[in-house]
């Protein structure tokens, strides 16, 4: 390859909130931002190295309000996967009685990012203390005269990549769980 002035355009993803970008094992001097594309112009040459460090962090995704399914709940995404709960790995739990306790200034708090090899083929998971309402609704009765009572235990629950739900025999699932800030 000869040497050559021209314009490499990377993409950084709208869930990325910190990116760095390295050529040659330098840092980049400009602002690297979320939902753009950065622009290196420069004179290339033969063994010359990109490298594009992407955070990952767990964040909390929120519909909008006139997604009326969807008000209140919140969706878990890290990086471009979102996660969800599958019944499997909660045999003592129904996970449509659970509510995702969120701190408001720091939505990705209680988490926990741990790679599991063993379970399907390997995956990433996400772990986190969430409230599990005790009786479940469907053991109580479809209309009362008075406000439900629900009174909630913490309970951990793990979550998996969606694209690997269904892979484990027949299993409920959510993606978006009710929530509450701290």
């Amino acid at each position: 390859a000869k040497k050559r002035t021209f314009t490499l355009y990377l993409r950084i993803p709208q869930w990325c909130p910190q990116a760095q970008l390295l050529v040659n094992e330098e840092s980049e001097a400009g602002a690297v931002k979320a939902g753009t594309y950065y622009a290196i112009n420069r004179e290339w040459k033969r063994g010359d190295v990109v490298t594009l460090k992407m955070a990952m962090p767990v964040q909390a995704v929120h519909a909008n309000p006139r997604l009326r399914e969807n008000l209140g709940s919140v969706a878990i995404q890290r990086g471009p996967l979102v996660y969800c709960l599958e019944g499997v790995d909660h045999p003592d739990l129904s996970i449509f009685d659970l509510c995702m306790p969120l701190d408001a200034l720091d939505p990705a708090r209680g988490f926990t990012v741990k790679m599991e090899p063993d379970l399907l083929g390997g995956v990433v998971v996400l772990k986190k203390e969430v409230l599990a309402y005790r009786p479940t609704l469907t053991e109580q009765p479809l209309y009362l005269n008075s406000a439900f009572s629900r009174p909630a235990a913490p309970a951990m629950v793990t979550m998996i990549p969606y694209y690997a739900w269904a892979n484990r025999g027949t299993s409920t699932m959510q993606v978006w769980i009710p929530s509450r800030s701290e």
